[in-house]
């Protein structure tokens, strides 16, 4: 017997199992059980590493089985791939540095509500055959999926929903936001040849409140389709509560009373402060505005919560298994019933007030989304309700001891000489090796250099004639190790942040203190492909 025929009759015999462990599963009613002993039993059928069910965007698996689990799901990173499973639905392999993937999308009526998956060495060459058997375990899993799948199935689909309101919104955001621009900027202009005495300048006036009243709205659109650029830091939640009391107090210190419970020693959250006063605001406003009768109360505790994945099943957002920072915020208003709270999500612009167009929950699953947070509503108690929020624990895993800058060549770029000057001697007084350019054409050229070799470039955003993301891609389509840290001093990137370049490296906005820069480098370094010589990296 050759050598092929040997392979495809043990692909013949593993595939007979395979089917007789299918009829099995359904003759036990195992797919209305875990999943993790039907994912052992699939790796062993197909001779792999592991199996798993992971949803579409999350890069941790939901539930697996086999010898050897992955830490991370590196396809989901891969925006390009997620897209063709989505779109072609038919599986699919793949090959990364963890190993060779065969994939198989799971349809929730026509959407994908999860990915199938088995992980084998990279040397593993999957088959037309296996391909073609795995995807019967994908549809079995679609027609026969009991409670655990179901509810990766449901939070898939409404992922995706989301995702496409967002999308949706983005646009409707762009397409008002310029038109906006016109009426409020013809219509300051007009306000200054009009006698402030006219009935004209009164009615110019009204225009002017009302337009930036839809200016307000399209920021919250902006907000929700994730337009403006994320900054991951540690931000202590104590100091935004402070402010957020205050600021109650002064709206409705008549009505109810605001009370909290925060441990002092309380871990930060990984959100930037805008962001999380975003978040709180919402909230908390929501709370004050459903209590309808004195006297009123509302109540803000913090706490630090381990979520498992299945966990992470209950929650609205992008929530990875870990420790997160919980924040509860419990009123004794008027309540939300089982329908309202499903209303709160699956219809986007949903609200229980009539005068409210429900886009703070909107802004608040999206800040939560980009963050890694999650969210849920449940009913208060002893009435009202109860919203809580999870938000990634910040971890300091790098200090100058562990991480220093020796060895280390960065370019920087900018058009501020005083910036160039100053953050080249700060490198440069902690080891590093800088070599500073004003601007990207010169970056380009110094990058190409022979024997360059740059571990990181840190790049100005707003710099005329190509930009920062623009300059990143030049350089990576000469070198795809390269590494990058942004920098600018603009509250909003709408319009110019990469949305993959954004997620992919950190940004940092000026003015920055030395310590918190070099806090920044060196975690960008730490993420790099290129090794410093010198130390382990």
């Amino acid at each position: 017997m050759n050598p092929s025929t040997a392979e495809t009759n043990g692909a013949t015999t593993r595939e007979a199992s395979f089917f007789r462990r299918i009829e099995a599963w359904l003759a036990q009613g195992a797919f209305e059980s875990e999943p993790t002993p039907i994912l052992a039993d699939l790796a062993g059928c197909f001779d792999a590493q592991a199996a798993g069910f992971s949803l579409p965007d999350a890069a941790w698996p939901l539930y697996v089985g086999g010898n050897s689990a992955p830490s991370s799901i590196g396809w989901a990173e891969e925006p390009a791939f997620v897209r063709q499973i989505r779109c072609e639905c038919r599986p699919a392999v793949h090959a990364d540095a963890t190993g060779a993937w065969l994939l198989a999308p799971v349809s929730c009526g026509v959407e994908v509500g999860g990915v199938l998956w088995l992980l084998a060495d990279a040397e593993r060459k999957w088959t037309p055959s296996e391909t073609a058997a795995f995807s019967v375990v994908a549809a079995t899993l679609a027609s026969l999926g009991g409670k655990p799948w179901r509810r990766a199935f449901e939070k898939g689909a409404l992922d995706q929903r989301l995702e496409y309101a967002a999308s949706l919104a983005g646009k409707l955001g762009h397409g008002f936001g310029n038109f906006l621009t016109g009426i409020l900027g013809f219509t300051e202009l007009s306000l200054n040849e009009v006698s402030a005495q006219t009935t004209l300048h009164t009615y110019l006036q009204e225009v002017w409140q009302s337009a930036t009243q839809g200016a307000q709205w399209v920021h919250l659109l902006q907000l929700f389709s994730r337009k403006l650029a994320i900054n991951p830091q540690p931000t202590p939640l104590g100091p935004i509560v402070h402010e957020e009391a205050a600021r109650l107090k002064a709206v409705w210190n008549q009505v109810l009373s605001f009370t909290t419970d925060i441990p002092a020693d309380l871990p930060a959250p990984t959100i930037d402060p805008d962001s999380l006063r975003k978040l709180l605001a919402h909230l908390l406003d929501n709370a004050c505005e459903s209590i309808r009768q004195a006297p009123g109360s509302v109540r803000l505790s913090a706490r630090i919560k381990d979520l498992a994945a299945a966990e992470c099943l209950d929650l609205i957002g992008a929530c990875r298994p870990g420790q997160h920072l919980e924040i509860a915020i419990q009123d004794n208003g008027i309540g939300l019933s089982d329908d309202q709270r499903r209303k709160l999500f699956h219809e986007v612009f949903f609200s229980t007030k009539p005068r409210h167009r429900g886009m703070g929950v909107a802004v608040v699953y999206s800040l939560l989304k980009a963050y890694q947070g999650g969210i849920r509503y449940l009913q208060g108690e002893p009435r009202g309700t109860l919203a809580q929020i999870y938000l990634p624990r910040h971890r300091q895993t790098e200090t100058p001891r562990e991480l220093p800058l020796a060895g280390a060549r960065i370019l920087i770029v900018d058009t501020d000489p005083a910036v160039r000057d100053s953050v080249s001697r700060l490198f440069e007084a902690n080891g590093a090796k800088t070599t500073a350019c004003g601007n990207p054409h010169d970056a380009l050229k110094a990058y190409t250099q022979p024997a360059a070799g740059f571990h990181l470039v840190l790049a100005e955003v707003l710099m005329p004639g190509m930009n920062g993301y623009d300059l990143a891609h030049r350089i990576l389509e000469r070198d795809p190790l390269a590494n990058f840290m942004f920098v600018t001093d603009k509250p909003s990137m709408h319009g110019l942040a990469n949305q993959d370049l954004a997620r992919k490296y950190d940004l940092v906005r000026k003015p920055f203190d030395p310590p918190q820069l070099l806090q920044v480098i060196r975690g960008s370094l730490r993420r790099g492909l290129r090794p410093i010589a010198g130390r382990a990296h």
